[in-house]
């Protein structure tokens, strides 16, 4: 035992949420293009439809024999070692069967999940089939990459034998990796980036690890940051923020970072928001039900998806003006903590009546909008959180829901989600959900109790709303499911899967185009 897990200086210090480090972590490999493959490789992966199988014995001669046609038909892929008339030591043949693009970006996925990362590849080669079109190859690129990634904290030798690619090299007829092309390469190194957010645990990412990350992001990316801390939160009256985190020993803050990628609109802004719970035990509501709080780490998450997709739209140079704002706290359980009951006045003036203290996200990112809205004057809010259970068991572990005012952004954001290959579905938003925010006692309440929780996922949508203000186009992303799936499937590579991080990329690309 003493041999496997030697004592060492690395292992009794946990990390913390160095910026630098996690750029290294998330950087992309070096990816290049060729029409053909011209020599010998150690690694081959080859993908092809059912229909050329035949054809590509010529170039993976263990496709001639009919045991190794009959178990790529079955399984979807085959491995074998090369002949002397062969290009490659070994190789792995993929059976294309996605029959959307979503599911393609999947399959690529789990090419580097379950095969290459397991035999530890790091310079795969990766040969489509004359078939496989420019957009399709991409469209398996970008989930290959995104399967690039293993999060964990063990210490034995195999988990830590983890090593990303170093090079990529991609073989196909017509693809050239310029211009547009290297986007889905480009973004993918973001939704890694929103992981290595994610996924450590609150004695590594806090209220104040991730204040100082965000110090380091302004300084790094040479922006603009505004920071409001502990008490400072309860003198400007962002006293729904400060309510929340006060009971936490760990002390809340406001982060907003502004980035002016289009200096000669400035009144043309785009506001990001993100839920930056960073554990939420459900406070003085306490959450008893067994497997509800032990995966709260990850309510956090909107937060991480807003600040890689922000950190992508500024090392990307796009040319928008954005602003990025996420109340930071913890909601525990404690001497101070805020109480069912209370009545709170907000940063924007409405008093808010705690009917559940676990009902926390929505009175954090109520305050952020009204300071973003009050200070920046964005014209469109886009906000992104792991805010209902409504949500969870309405969409399912791989769909988004959004809640929008606008027409336009509606369209935008589904659009934009189709290119991202993340789920996004529209909800409804009307009156009866707003009645149902009503409290007798205040002017609002952050959870009126409704029998089997009804409405849950458009209550919370409606509370939200009504921090709007007139004029701004607002869009809100439950990402409950994808923001709490923590298993190896879909694109992700278990841990915090960073759902939603290249939807907002591909909104931000789309507003600048």
């Amino acid at each position: 035992f003493i041999k496997k897990y030697p004592i060492s200086p690395q292992n009794k210090i946990l990390p913390k949420m160095d910026f630098n480090t996690i750029l290294q972590r998330t950087a992309v490999p070096n990816v290049t293009a060729a029409a053909s493959l011209d020599k010998k490789v150690d690694f081959l992966a080859v993908v092809l439809t059912e229909a050329e199988i035949e054809a590509q014995s010529n170039v993976v001669s263990f496709l001639k024999k009919t045991a190794a046609v009959n178990e790529l038909k079955k399984n979807g892929h085959v491995s074998g070692f090369g002949g002397d008339s062969d290009k490659f030591e070994k190789a792995i043949v993929v059976l294309k069967r996605a029959k959307n693009n979503q599911a393609l970006n999947w399959e690529g996925t789990e090419l580097s999940r379950k095969v290459l990362h397991t035999q530890q590849i790091l310079n795969p080669t990766v040969l489509f089939a004359d078939s496989i079109s420019d957009a399709d190859a991409l469209i398996f690129l970008n989930g290959l990459l995104l399967g690039n990634y293993k999060w964990t904290r063990k210490t034995d030798e195999k988990s830590q034998g983890f090593k990303r690619y170093t090079d990529v090299t991609v073989i196909h007829k017509s693809l050239k990796l310029e211009g547009e092309n290297l986007w889905p390469i480009q973004s993918s190194q973001f939704a890694l980036m929103s992981r290595e957010f994610g996924n450590p645990r609150p004695d590594t990412a806090n209220p104040e690890t991730m204040l100082a990350c965000a110090k380091q992001i302004a300084q790094h990316y040479n922006l603009k940051i505004e920071t409001i801390v502990d008490k400072e939160l309860e003198k400007k009256g962002l006293n729904l923020i400060w309510s929340v985190g006060k009971g936490a020993s760990k002390r809340p803050c406001l982060v907003v970072l502004k980035y002016e990628g289009n200096p000669s609109k400035p009144e043309d802004l785009l506001a990001i928001v993100g839920k930056g719970v960073c554990f939420d035990a459900g406070g003085q509501n306490l959450k008893v039900v067994p497997g509800m709080i032990e995966d709260m780490f990850a309510d956090k998450g909107g937060s991480c998806v807003t600040l890689a997709g922000f950190c992508g739209i500024v090392q990307q140079k796009l040319p928008i003006n954005a602003v990025l704002g996420i109340g930071y706290v913890e909601n525990l359980l404690g001497e101070d903590s805020y109480h069912p009951s209370d009545i709170i006045t907000s940063y924007k003036g409405l008093t808010v009546e705690i009917g559940n203290t676990d009902a926390e996200g929505r009175l954090c990112m109520a305050d952020t909008y009204s300071y973003l809205q009050k200070n920046y004057k964005p014209t469109r809010l886009i906000e992104f959180s792991t805010l209902t259970g409504a949500a969870m068991v309405g969409l399912g572990y791989h769909r988004g829901g959004v809640w929008t005012n606008d027409e336009q952004m509606a369209n935008d954001l589904l659009k934009s989600s189709e290119v991202s290959h993340e789920t996004l579905w529209r909800m409804p938003l009307d009156d009866e959900d707003r009645e149902n925010t009503k409290s007798k006692f205040a002017d609002l309440s952050n959870a009126v109790p409704l029998k089997y929780g009804a409405s849950g996922a458009n209550r919370a949508a409606a509370f939200l709303e009504a921090f709007v203000e007139e004029g701004v186009k607002w869009a809100h992303l439950d990402i409950a499911g994808p923001g709490m799936f923590f298993q190896d499937k879909f694109a992700s590579t278990g841990g915090f899967a960073g759902f939603g991080t290249r939807v907002l990329l591909n909104y931000a690309k789309n507003l600048a185009n």
